[in-house]
């Protein structure tokens, strides 16, 4: 396969190129704990990759005050460890720090999976203000179709490996072409109890990816 960002294969690009490609990507991982180094404050974890693209000290501590502002976190945060804070925290802290380059794309896996509804939907909220401040791009992966039509313009189900359907939100929610998305769709839960999913179930033995 081919990834493509701005038009530009990054597969085909010199290591000088891709490392300059790679600065305007970052990456939001699953698990915010794992993400983080437990040794370290979140000041310093907040700091590295600035030190890294050689982001001078005073414009960096400005960086780091306005992408906590943007996750809702303190900036006295900084002086914590990861294990003083919640999940909700951290994985706030692993999205400031994400952004705290000022990159184009963000690559979001599963940044909700571990936390509860109240947390989940105070994160979407977060996620959308930071896009409409920023203007920063997401590819936000998840199996809560719920989630992922909350935070995105466009939607683009992969199953076994292969990209079997992309559309715009609005028309992956109404009417799903393939069997997978209606699947991902009915897996949705309401927040009332009494009302009962349509769930659909995909017949048949899964061939291998």
């Amino acid at each position: 396969g081919s990834i493509y960002l701005d038009g530009k294969n990054l597969t085909t690009l010199t290591p000088r190129a891709l490392r300059s490609a790679r600065a305007r990507i970052q990456l939001v991982f699953q698990d915010p704990f794992g993400s983080l180094d437990p040794r370290v404050s979140i000041g310093a974890s907040l700091r590295e990759p600035l030190n890294i693209h050689h982001v001078d000290h005073g414009a960096g501590d400005g960086r780091i005050r306005q992408m906590l502002d943007l996750v809702g976190l303190p900036y006295d945060v900084v002086h914590a460890l990861p294990a003083d804070l919640t999940t909700s925290e951290q994985q706030r802290v692993g999205i400031a720090r994400a952004l705290v380059t000022r990159p184009d794309l963000v690559i979001l896996d599963e940044p909700t999976s571990q936390l509860d509804s109240t947390a989940r939907s105070a994160l979407l909220r977060t996620l959308k203000d930071i896009q409409a401040e920023l203007k920063t791009a997401y590819i936000f992966i998840s199996h809560d179709l719920n989630s992922v039509a909350k935070i995105s313009h466009r939607i683009a189900i992969m199953y076994l490996g292969c990209l079997v359907e992309v559309a715009p939100t609005e028309n992956i929610i109404a009417s799903q072409r393939h069997p997978y998305s209606r699947a991902l769709l009915s897996a949705v839960l309401f927040p009332d109890p009494s009302r009962k999913p349509d769930r659909y179930v995909i017949q048949g033995e899964i061939s291998s990816a």
